[in-house]
């Protein structure tokens, strides 16, 4: 099954603020893999939402977290070590605006680079497979790096 549709595969991340907790204690979200097309709707919709806080003047924060909160109804599957329970809703309850958009690219970037080493989904493959090497260049071809032998 693709890792974008395995409703058990996530990976865990926090906000940098509680990295120096203890793990047993951590506010954690559990984040998901996501597919191209749901990776691009979150990575837009949270660059949408930092452009709002960005140019907030204050009366803007409801706002700015409906944005976020968009996004991270994609990308975060649960959550522990929190007082307030799970809920797709319930992002506004324990992150600021900023902290969800914190979070949303974190999520982003925890998970795209720990897919090579999931060992549940055996991996991804990082070589190229030998069907799709490119050929190898016989021992005499000149490169545009390469000075021309006489």
């Amino acid at each position: 099954m693709p890792i974008g549709f395995d409703p058990d595969a996530t990976m865990p991340v926090w906000l940098d603020s509680d990295a120096d907790k203890p793990e047993e204690s951590r506010p954690t979200f559990h984040a998901k893999y996501l597919t191209a097309r749901a990776r691009a709707k979150v990575r837009e919709t949270i660059d949408k939402a930092f452009d709002l806080f960005q140019k907030a003047t204050g009366d803007d924060e409801h706002q700015i977290a409906e944005v976020a909160c968009e996004a991270l109804r994609i990308q975060i599957g649960g959550w522990k070590n929190l007082p307030v329970e799970f809920s797709l809703d319930a992002f506004g309850e324990v992150l600021t605006p900023f902290e969800m958009i914190l979070l949303g690219w974190k999520a982003l970037a925890r998970t795209r680079f720990s897919e090579i080493d999931r060992p549940k989904h055996g991996g991804l493959v990082v070589s190229r497979p030998e069907k799709f090497a490119s050929p190898a260049a016989p021992e005499n071809a000149q490169t545009s790096a390469s000075p021309a032998k006489s």
